[in-house]
Order: structure tokens, then C-alpha cells, then sequence
């Protein structure tokens, strides 16, 4: 009985000593962005649309790496994703294309050499989580973490 108890103690004991160790890191930095004309509606980023933008001209410009703008394509890490979603053509944007990632980054989107948007991301970074806090387009706040999912509709 004595051994049963102690044998018990023992586990409890080390089981309580020993370090919770947190095994990930959840990064949630994004936006999904769609472009419409502003006056007909007109879905600009689908590629089969007449006047759409032709997203392989399409070039960013990071604030982590300022004057130097990359077209999508040749982007490696955080490489933008474009795809259909409810039925709109979408953009997905990383605030960086490397880490660590800071509190704040802006993405200049070169839609041509004279059409732009700034996308403005302030991050939240608690324990190992990063993840979006709010979002601004051209600075005007057009998203917050009470608005759920991270899409913005520029209109053209």
C-alpha cells in the first residue's frame, strides 16, 4: 500500500515538474482583396473580363524592403495567392515576404505604374501567436479583428 502510494506521489510529482513546452506557432497575417469598378460592379481582377488589371503586372512593394518592388510571380516566401472566392477573383496579400514579423507593415500594391493602394498591417504578437489586428486601406481602417474575415473590396 505504502509503494502504491509513493509510486503515485512520484508520477504526480513529475508529471507537475515538468515544463509545458508550447509546440507551434500560429502566424494569421492576410488579406484577401478583390477589385471592383466602382460604377458597374464589374469584378477587375477576372482575368477573362475585358479592361480587368492583368495580375502578372501586378507588383508590391514591402516595407521591409522599401523600393524594391517584386511581381508576384517572382515572390518565393509568402507568395501571394490569387483564386476564386463567392464567386469574385481574390488576392491574397502577406504583410511581408519574410519573418520575423514586426508590429506594423505596409504593402504598396503597383496595380500599374500610376494606379496604387497601401495596405497597412498592425499585428498582434501574444505568446506564439501572430495574427492581424487591424488593417488599413490607403490610411482609412477598413478592417479590425471584430469584423471576422479578412476581406477588402478596393473599388476602382
Amino acid at each position: 500500500m505504502i509503494k502504491n502510494f509513493l509510486f503515485s506521489l512520484a508520477v504526480t510529482l513529475a508529471l507537475i515538474s515538468c515544463e509545458q513546452r508550447e509546440c507551434c506557432i500560429n502566424i494569421d497575417a492576410f488579406a484577401d482583396i478583390s477589385v471592383i469598378e466602382k460604377s458597374t460592379g464589374k469584378d477587375l481582377l477576372n482575368q477573362s473580363e475585358p479592361n480587368h488589371i492583368d495580375i502578372n503586372k501586378v507588383m508590391l512593394e514591402f516595407s521591409t524592403a522599401p523600393k524594391q518592388k517584386q511581381s508576384i510571380s517572382s515572390i518565393s516566401i509568402s507568395k501571394p495567392l490569387f483564386f476564386q472566392n463567392n464567386g469574385k477573383s481574390t488576392l491574397r496579400i502577406f504583410p511581408t515576404t519574410f519573418e520575423p514579423l514586426g508590429a506594423e507593415h505596409t504593402v504598396t500594391i503597383y496595380w500599374t505604374d500610376t494606379n496604387t493602394d497601401k495596405l497597412k498591417f498592425e499585428l498582434k504578437h501574444e505568446k506564439q501567436n501572430t495574427y492581424t489586428d487591424k488593417i488599413f486601406l490607403n490610411d482609412t481602417q477598413v478592417w479590425d479583428r471584430n469584423k471576422g474575415y479578412k476581406t477588402i473590396t478596393i473599388e476602382k
